[in-house]
């Protein structure tokens, strides 16, 4: 069970997800943390969902094919997509037609979401349980697992703060309280911790885009910092319509 979640923003992307893994056993599934994002790459970050068997499988054979950090930064915006889709494919398939053997409760199905910049611009690429491959740059963001329905239903609801036009760190907030309201929600399958990598657009003419992956403390500070923007919501909401600020105050805690 997972959640990924891609955002385009006006400096950047953003790749976010829930970092819980559910182990399956043959008394009850477990949980246990789990890296659920991958940044193999200077300007392309992906994260994957489904069994970890095919993930790690899927991994393996796009570091094999792309084996340094530089390898896709000057590749046509068209050229990524049939390279990282058409390899995708290429080892889900022979997965599936070689060694998968149904079991009672067994659920092979993956997607993945890959987020990157080329000279040619961005894109959001999903590639979905039947394989086709769907970029969603036009509409700005895109999700992935078991928890992809929580995004759509956030991002409509934030869709004032115009995620588009904020840099990084807004972007960063706005993920963080998506993935996070997800993961509170969600009945089954999500847990902390939060991850992210954010990839950076080239500012100037001549440079390439710049990924980082996000450490737990960087993470933990933007969790502070959402507390302290839906705090401000409160206030707003006890101003306009003269609800006791306290009162709210508890209620989201």
């Amino acid at each position: 069970m997972t959640l990924i979640l891609g955002l385009e923003c006006a400096d950047g992307l953003l790749l976010a997800s829930d970092g819980q893994a559910t182990i399956g056993t043959t008394g009850q599934p477990l949980k246990g943390p789990a890296e659920k994002l991958f940044l193999p790459w200077n300007n392309i970050a992906w994260g994957g969902s489904g069994p970890v068997g095919v993930i790690q499988c899927v991994d393996q054979r796009l570091r094999e094919r792309f084996p340094t950090p530089t390898a896709l930064e000057g590749v046509g915006i068209h050229a990524v997509r049939d390279a990282l889709s058409g390899t995708v494919a290429e080892v889900v398939r022979a997965l599936l037609s070689e060694r998968y053997v149904e079991a009672p409760g067994s659920q092979p199905w993956s997607a993945f979401l890959f987020v990157g910049h080329v000279p040619e611009g961005s894109f959001i690429l999903e590639i979905g349980p039947n394989l086709l491959h769907e970029d969603h740059v036009s509409r700005g963001y895109s999700a992935v697992g078991s928890g992809d329905i929580f995004p759509y239903f956030a991002l409509t609801g934030l869709a004032h703060f115009n995620v588009r036009q904020r840099d990084l760190y807004g972007a960063k907030l706005i993920a963080h309280r998506v993935v996070n309201d997800a993961i509170n929600v969600a009945a089954y399958g999500l847990g902390p911790p939060i991850q992210m990598v954010e990839i950076q657009k080239p500012t100037k003419e001549g440079q390439l885009a710049t990924a980082h992956r996000l450490s737990q403390d960087e993470i933990r500070i933007l969790g502070d910092k959402v507390l302290e923007w839906k705090q401000v919501e409160c206030e707003t909401l006890a101003q306009i319509v003269g609800l006791p600020t306290e009162e709210m105050g508890r209620q989201e805690t």
